[in-house]
């Protein structure tokens, strides 16, 4: 009798043990997607920009999956933020001012002020886009009607910003582009596409 009770719970034992491999597998099978800094990345062809350079950026999406890089801003406490939809959906240039990093310019526009456009920001896993920015920084105020203002970026420096909406993730991750610097903005038209 006694050995068949060690049988017994020898045999309990072991089904509970195979029942928390068995768990502990499915739960990390199920995990949700882990994504390193390296999975999407954004860099520019220079560090620093004089005269009519433009700056040229590069968006690489290493993942998997797809992923669509969006242009959100925040108050300053973080409390608010509003996605700027897809006419400027892959972030924002930032510049250094004062101790804090502050947005001056959408990474990609549609055209002018407030256009409206069909560009689909969505990137296909190891699709790479490389888009100018002509550092040509524009105001656009709209108050019963449009208007626009266009100036050259002023030196000082410069980063991007986006935040990454991952296919099947509910929550953005933000990735930042190495710094540059724009040493010269004596340009003071807009430069022209070469």
């Amino acid at each position: 009798m006694k050995k068949s009770k060690k049988i017994v719970y020898l045999l309990i034992v072991l089904v509970i043990i195979i029942l928390i491999v068995l768990g502990i597998y499915f739960l990390l099978k199920l995990k949700p997607f882990q994504v390193n800094k390296i999975d999407f990345t954004i860099t520019t062809d220079k560090t620093e920009y004089g005269g009519k350079d433009r700056v040229r950026v590069t968006l690489v999406n290493n993942l998997e999956v797809s992923a669509k890089p969006l242009a959100i801003l925040e108050d300053r406490d973080n409390l608010k933020r509003e996605q700027f939809g897809d006419d400027y959906g892959s972030g924002f240039f930032e510049k250094f001012e004062v101790g804090e990093w502050v947005k001056v310019e959408p990474l990609w526009r549609c055209g002018g002020c407030l256009e409206v456009c069909f560009y689909n920001p969505t990137m296909k896993p190891g699709e790479r886009r490389v888009l100018e920015w002509d550092r040509m920084v524009e105001s656009c105020i709209s108050m019963g009607e449009k208007k626009e203002t266009k100036k050259i970026a002023e030196i000082g420096r410069y980063r991007i910003v986006s935040d990454i909406q991952i296919e099947g993730q509910a929550e953005p991750y933000r990735v930042y582009s190495n710094e540059f610097r724009i040493v010269d903005d004596s340009a003071k038209e807009v430069p022209q596409k070469k």
